[in-house]
């Protein structure tokens, strides 16, 4: 392999110049902020073309503002391409270097004919790159597809308690309140609106202000104290210490990670500095030769 610190070819050094520089200015914070301010730019003028007038006004300020944009996506992938170099093609082994690849790929469909819902979509998508900029965000939503298998068993563990309880409503409240509880499926319908918290209340007092009840009070208020502390309250605290426990074990992988970063790159800078004796060694035996 080629050293690029020591050739005197000038294409090479220009090569070398441009690479350093690419990683120079992606590890940057600056950088970073500057992507982070473009999102969010181009977040509010979608806002600002959610008005039929002010898009018919200012089209062609709006149209050029979104090239700029999709010139400073361009830019970026690029960097960070070249910055892997000379494996550009490491930029596609993080999920969400594929992500914004999409979406910048997205953005060069036409505005016009059935190509313009495309555009119009990923123009919406870019407002997402911020969780791939963000490290903090990137923690959030590794945590949450991490903890998507679990759950699903807490969520189905959800729609068993929904359903006995809805057949359980049928048979006491339907009576009462067809409205709610008339069908299997009115039922599990109201409960889950009940799992919200959302007029669970007023639910209730219907049944025990009905003129002819099928339960006594204190059998109604049972019925939804029970769902609530079960499927509102401790199924909600399972789905919270769920995403708990995934943003720690991806936190313990980060910490991980950044530990054998670290012992890889000073394992790399001692190989350098051998590198470097043995050259000198070399240079002194090629002098120790020249001499004799």
């Amino acid at each position: 392999m080629i050293d690029l610190t020591k050739t005197k070819n000038p294409s090479l050094l220009a090569m070398n110049s441009l690479l350093l520089f690419s990683r120079k200015t992606v590890e940057a914070p600056f950088f970073n902020r500057l992507i982070i301010f473009t999102i969010l730019a181009a977040a509010i003028l979608l806002g600002f073309e959610t008005n039929p007038a002010t898009r018919l006004t200012f089209h062609s300020l709006f149209e050029f503002l979104h090239i700029v944009i999709l010139g400073i996506f361009c830019f970026e992938a690029l960097l960070k391409g070249l910055a892997l170099s000379p494996r550009p093609w490491d930029y596609f082994r993080s999920g969400w270097n594929c992500f914004d690849f999409f979406i910048l790929i997205a953005c060069f469909f036409p505005a016009e004919g059935p190509f313009i819902a495309i555009l119009r979509l990923a123009r919406i998508l870019r407002i997402l790159r911020l969780v791939s900029v963000i490290p903090k965000l990137q923690l959030l939503v590794n945590a949450l597809l991490r903890s998507i298998p679990s759950m699903g068993y807490v969520g189905f563990l959800l729609l068993i308690l929904i359903y006995i309880y809805a057949i359980l409503g049928v048979s006491l409240f339907s009576q009462n309140d067809p409205q709610h509880f008339g069908s299997l499926g009115k039922s599990m319908l109201s409960l889950f609106q009940i799992t919200t918290l959302e007029g669970w209340a007023d639910i209730l007092y219907q049944q025990i202000r009905a003129e002819t009840p099928t339960v006594p009070a204190w059998g109604a208020i049972l019925y939804f104290v029970t769902y609530i502390l079960l499927g509102t309250m401790i199924m909600l605290n399972l789905f919270i210490g769920i995403v708990l426990n995934g943003m720690q074990e991806i936190q313990k992988e980060a910490e991980a990670e950044k530990t054998e970063n670290k012992e890889s790159l000073s394992i790399k800078e001692e190989l350098h500095q051998l590198e470097n004796q043995l050259e000198k060694i070399k240079d002194q035996i090629g002098k120790i030769k020249k001499r004799c």
